[in-house]
């Protein structure tokens, strides 16, 4: 039977189109598995509905029900935050019981850090503790005033 050379001897590699085969078959399991954590990853970043600071400071000033989770670090909130926000630092080793002692499980939530990271994290984690009305401030505290909206101190 006549074997079809792919590689040179010197490469290392297999030379024959079993070898072929082999290789194209890992090429596309890399692929895959590529795309497979490209789409995880971007599940992840929208776990909650991500909401922009104009529709954000709308739904706070109409939503009296609505409940403000600040996510950040205690020195971050002093200097200054939405007003009516509870703070609960995503850091807390009982982030999610200091949560429940301020909202509840039915209530509609809004979650910011600084940028978006943290609360991104935060929406998963309150997610899988059985919150289902939760939103993320898109682009955080930086984005809500960048936009000039109101913070307290």
């Amino acid at each position: 039977m006549h074997r079809m050379q792919i590689f040179s001897a010197d490469s290392g590699c297999i030379g024959t189109k079993r070898g072929y085969f082999i290789y194209v078959k890992y090429f596309f399991l890399l692929t895959a598995l590529g795309c497979f954590l490209t789409t995880a990853c971007k599940s992840a970043e929208s776990i909650g509905h991500l909401i922009e600071v104009p529709a954000a400071s709308q739904l706070i000033a109409k939503n009296q029900s609505l409940r403000i989770l600040d996510v950040r670090t205690a020195e971050e909130y002093k200097e200054g935050h939405l007003d009516g926000a509870v703070l609960v630092p995503l850091q807390a080793k009982a982030f999610v019981e200091d949560v429940k002692k301020s909202i509840k499980l039915d209530e509609p939530v809004l979650v910011y850090c600084r940028s978006g990271g943290r609360s991104a994290r935060a929406i998963a984690i309150l997610r899988e503790a059985g919150y289902t009305k939760l939103q993320e401030l898109k682009g955080g505290m930086i984005a809500w005033e960048k936009a000039k909206q109101p913070t307290k101190k």
